[in-house]
C-alpha cells in the first residue's frame, strides 16, 4: 500500500483558528494505524496525523468549512499512471453511522484537472463495531480515463452531512475487482 496524508504539515482545511470542524488526532482509535505508518515521520514534534476528528454541523455558521485534503506527495507531481487502474483509495471511519462523503482528486495538468466521486453503499464495509472501511476504486471516479494520472496533485474530502466521526488510515491499495461494486470483491 501507498500511505497517504501521513504528514499533517501538508494538509489543508484543518485550522482551529478559523473552524473547529476538523482537528488532528495523533492517538488514533484505529488499531493498525501505527503499524502502517512511516516510522521515519513519527517525530517528537508530532508531524504525523494518524486520524482527523470531524465535528461537522451543516446548520451552523461554519457550514461552508466542509472540505479537507492533502497532497499525494508533498505538493509535488505524483505519477500513479502505472498503478491507478488496479488501485483503490482506502480509509477508515469510526462513527455511529457511515457519513456521506464526496472525494475529489486533482492533477497538475491536463483536462479535466479534477475528478470526483460521491461514495455510496457499495464502497463501505462495516469492519467491526462502529469502524467502517471505505474502498473507492480509482476507476470508479467520473472521467477517470481523462485525467492525467502522471501528474497527480491532491485528494480532497467534502463532508456532505452533519456528523461527528474520526477518519484516518488513508492509503492507495491494490484493487482488481469491479470498480462499480467493490464490496463484492472485498467480501470474496
Amino acid at each position: 500500500p501507498v500511505i497517504l496524508g501521513n504528514e499533517k504539515k501538508y494538509w489543508w482545511g484543518v485550522n482551529n483558528e478559523y473552524s473547529d470542524n476538523f482537528s488532528f488526532i495523533t492517538n488514533s482509535k484505529f488499531k493498525d494505524s501505527i503499524a502502517d505508518s512511516d516510522f521515519e515521520n513519527l517525530l517528537p514534534e508530532l508531524d504525523v496525523s494518524l486520524a482527523l476528528s470531524v465535528n461537522y454541523d451543516n446548520t451552523n455558521e461554519n457550514k461552508n468549512w466542509n472540505l479537507f485534503g492533502f497532497p499525494f506527495y508533498k505538493w509535488q507531481f505524483a505519477d500513479i499512471s502505472n498503478i491507478y487502474s488496479t488501485s483503490a483509495l482506502y480509509f477508515k471511519v469510526k462513527a455511529n453511522k457511515a457519513p456521506e462523503i464526496q472525494i475529489f482528486m486533482s492533477s497538475y495538468k491536463g483536462k479535466p484537472r479534477r475528478i470526483s466521486k460521491i461514495i455510496d453503499g457499495n464502497n463501505i464495509c462495516l469492519f467491526n463495531d462502529q469502524i467502517y472501511e471505505y474502498y473507492i476504486p480509482l476507476k470508479s471516479f467520473i472521467n477517470h480515463e481523462k485525467i492525467d494520472w502522471s501528474s497527480m496533485k491532491e485528494i480532497r474530502f467534502k463532508i456532505l452531512e452533519s456528523g461527528d466521526f474520526e477518519i484516518g488510515d488513508f492509503k492507495l491499495i491494490e484493487f482488481r475487482g469491479n470498480p462499480q461494486n467493490p464490496k463484492k470483491w472485498i467480501k470474496s
